[in-house]
């Protein structure tokens, strides 16, 4: 069985290992082998079985007395404690708090897990990303390359164009080792965190499409699953199960003693019954109840706090994401474009002998700064709306 249990699990890593890997088969593979995951499923199990015996009855005390080794006396009884319904109602209502606090720490931390694999994806895209460029501009720096080393041996080109050319390709070739660099550190940090073993083909490589900004900004406007609101609402359930277990009856208990008593000097026999009654009437209740009801007022003040806090900073985050939107649209539509179009004609006029090399050096470099800064703002806002994940508490944008 184990041998088998072996190859199921061998196969599935060479599965993943062949394929690509998805968000969901990665998230679902990490949620499976994770320990912390499986620790609040236990902790909750204990919570449950917690509240299945509340309602039990507090174990019977057996009781044995014994003077003078049992010559003049012996007394044997048994106690049974009954406690008021109301405290039993009250440490279920606390369990049953803890319950749901247990609950929102383990979606927390699935969130957080959700959001760690979440940026392995983005950190991976983005250096991919990177490759993929310096790749391009390498390939179509070396046939400028090609084409003027042809020019230099027809004495049509000076060697310091040559040079110049040298260096660029040398630049490039330097980033695209870094990259590479990156790109299998990521891949073997992303292999080890899956516990599995991945390589660069089995990765993502593209951005999904970001959400329209209608779809954004009406998430903003559904806050009942932000962490940060749901904690302090589990914060006030348990200040109010707690105001509720400090509200004491008059009586909490009252236990039950029978037995019997035994003198074998006389061969005689009693019986022994007993009531006693546990009652809070000099534990300040009064006061008791007031700190709680304020502790109560304090969480619900908190929860105001909370709720206009998110409330600026849904208008901070949602600015920022129009600013660099815009941005972003007009590097995409507009300026690269332009900027792509003005290289080529530069290339082309210098081909011809009608410009200098630099000025093509020049349309080059600000062609790549403009891609370079169109990959970051990507980058960027799909960094945000990863946050904004985690502030709403729901899955607003996801890779494929």
């Amino acid at each position: 069985m184990y041998k088998s249990i072996l190859i199921v699990a061998i196969c599935s890593t060479i599965a993943i290992a062949q394929t690509h890997l998805t968000f969901d088969e990665g998230y679902k593979r990490k949620m499976s082998l994770d320990a912390g995951n499986r620790a609040f499923k236990n902790q909750r199990t204990a919570l449950m079985l917690s509240s299945d015996i509340v309602h039990a009855l507090p174990s019977t005390e057996l009781e044995t007395v014994v003077e003078n080794f049992g010559q003049d006396e012996i007394e044997i009884s048994a106690k049974q404690v009954f406690e008021s319904r109301r405290v039993r109602k009250n440490r279920q209502s606390l369990i049953g708090a803890d319950i749901k606090a247990l609950d929102l720490e383990a979606t927390r931390y699935k969130r957080q897990i959700h959001f760690r694999l979440s940026t392995y994806f983005l950190e991976i895209i983005n250096v991919n990303s990177q490759v993929q460029f310096s790749t391009e501009r390498l390939e179509v720096t070396n046939k400028m390359f090609d084409w003027q080393n042809l020019q230099f041996k027809e004495g049509a080109l000076a060697e310091s164009e040559l040079i110049r050319t040298r260096f660029s390709i040398a630049d490039i070739e330097s980033k695209l080792v870094y990259y590479q660099a990156i790109q299998s550190s990521l891949t073997s940090e992303l292999s080890s965190y899956l516990d599995t073993v991945l390589y660069i083909e089995n990765l993502p490589s593209a951005f999904p499409d970001f959400p329209e900004y209608a779809v954004i900004n009406d998430s903003w406007s559904h806050l009942d699953s932000a962490p940060t609101l749901q904690y302090q609402q589990a914060v006030i359930r348990s200040l109010e199960a707690e105001r509720q277990a400090s509200d004491l009856p008059l009586i909490t208990s009252m236990s039950f003693t029978a037995g019997m008593k035994l003198i074998p000097e006389f061969n005689q026999k009693f019986p022994v019954v007993g009531i006693s009654l546990e009652s809070p009437l000099f534990t300040r209740r009064s006061t008791m109840k007031k700190i709680k009801k304020y502790e109560l007022d304090a969480g619900i003040d908190e929860l105001e706090r909370v709720t206009k806090e998110l409330s600026i900073k849904k208008e901070a985050w949602l600015n920022k994401w129009s600013t660099d939107g815009m941005q972003l649209q007009l590097l995409e539509t507009s300026l690269i474009p332009k900027a792509t179009e003005l290289y080529d004609r530069i290339n082309n006029e210098y081909r011809a002998g009608s410009r200098p090399y630099l000025e093509v050096l020049d349309a080059q470099g600000l062609l790549t700064d403009l891609q370079e800064r169109a990959l970051s703002l990507r980058v960027e806002q799909a960094a945000k709306l990863l946050e904004l994940n985690v502030i709403l508490g729901e899955t607003v944008y996801e890779f494929n």
